[in-house]
């Protein structure tokens, strides 16, 4: 049974309007869940069970290092840890960025050392704790 000419073009009309109605709300929602330029973390709170302590190390190359530590104020070991470390200018506008993973995690109430290489050279910098994972269970120091 063949449709009419109408029929078919109504029906390709029709799919046609959803198609660009589900590519528009997809559009808007993967918008919505891009972060803020002024986002500085994943994991609110991050201060309750981590400190930084870093320097900027002078311009080589056109680039700064950030090196620090971080110290884990809590008991259980936490793997995977990242990093953000943004380069502002003298107008608090950021003019670079890095992620950092934090090689082999931070015991429970341990210290580690942290490199953060290719920043611009910049006015100042903010390093805050990106994201991690707290470890739970019995063995969870792992060193």
């Amino acid at each position: 049974m063949s449709r009419s000419p109408l029929a078919r073009h109504l029906t390709s009309a029709i799919c046609l309007g959803l198609f660009v109605l589900s590519t528009v709300a997809c559009g808007s929602t993967l918008a919505y869940f891009a972060p803020p330029p002024a986002t500085t973390t994943l994991m609110l709170g991050w201060e309750h069970w981590f400190s930084l302590d870093w320097t900027a190390t002078p311009p080589s190359g056109g680039s700064r290092r950030i090196e620090g530590f971080i110290t884990s104020r809590n008991p259980g070991s936490a793997e995977p840890i990242r990093l953000l470390a943004r380069a502002f200018d003298s107008g608090g506008q950021p003019v670079g960025q890095q992620i950092a993973w934090i090689t082999g995690g931070v015991n429970g109430f341990g210290r580690v050392s942290f490199l953060i290489s290719g920043l611009p050279d910049a006015d100042h910098y903010i390093v805050t704790v990106w994201d991690y994972s707290i470890l739970q269970g019995a063995g969870d120091d792992k060193r």
